[in-house]
């Protein structure tokens, strides 16, 4: 989690300084600016990529266990699509690099397909811990009358925040078809609006966890009272 706020902070900078020096077009005429400006724009997909993995991470961190009971068979298989997924997260970073390096549309075009891509990888995978999540959670309510406030919480919280993942990457794979049509404003605008959504992914992951705590002071609270009410009587 902390490494998904400073990704997000980072990334609040850097998009803060682009702006500050109001660079729409990437590349400017002098050397100078056009380094600074490229520095600028590759930190935009480190931060974005910290964050998918960070996101990703403590994502598969909350469902392992449950994965283990829905997907017995194929367990060992989802661990290694998990484990090298950053390989395609951090595409974006790379790309980014050479397309500053190379200076050809054609590199901002690919660039803006990697991310297209590394949506599409985060969201299937995420969507895979979400119908995990769910089903297990369906299966425990059908078998158990006493409802698990620990995992209503998960799910909901958990499944806002996957909802809001679909949004990024519709966000994304919508900069990548303008860029195509040689549409490049839509740049920028993805850019903020996606820094938005990953601000409410965040705040949604913060919240789950803040209820958890309380839920888990209050199921203390509660084990107390029944004790101390035990040995009176």
């Amino acid at each position: 989690m902390i490494i998904n706020l400073l990704s997000l902070l980072c990334y609040d900078i850097v998009i803060a300084v682009f702006w500050a020096n109001r660079v729409y077009t990437f590349f400017k005429s002098l050397p100078s600016q056009r380094v600074s400006q490229g520095i600028l724009y590759v930190l935009i997909f480190v931060f974005t990529s910290s964050w998918n993995i960070s996101y990703l991470h403590l994502s598969y961190m909350r469902s392992e266990t449950i994965l283990k009971m829905i997907w017995p068979n194929s367990v060992r298989l989802i661990k290694l699509l998990f484990k090298y997924s950053f390989l395609i997260l951090v595409s974006p970073v790379i790309f980014s690099i050479l397309e500053f390096l190379n200076n050809d549309i054609i590199w901002n075009t690919l660039t803006w397909a990697t991310v297209a891509t590394n949506d599409i990888v985060l969201l299937i995978l995420d969507g895979l811990l979400v119908y995990t999540f769910a089903k297990h959670v369906s299966e425990i309510r059908r078998d158990v009358d006493v409802p698990n406030k620990h995992l209503d919480i998960i799910s909901r919280w958990g499944g806002a925040a996957g909802a809001v993942v679909v949004l990024i990457s519709i966000s994304s794979i919508t900069t990548m078809y303008g860029l195509m049509a040689g549409e490049g404003s839509y740049m920028m605008t993805s850019v903020v609006i996606m820094a938005g959504l990953m601000h409410v992914v965040s705040a949604l992951l913060l919240g789950m966890k803040y209820r958890l705590y309380r839920e888990s002071l209050l199921e203390t609270a509660r084990t107390v009272s029944s004790n101390q009410t035990a040995v009176r009587k």
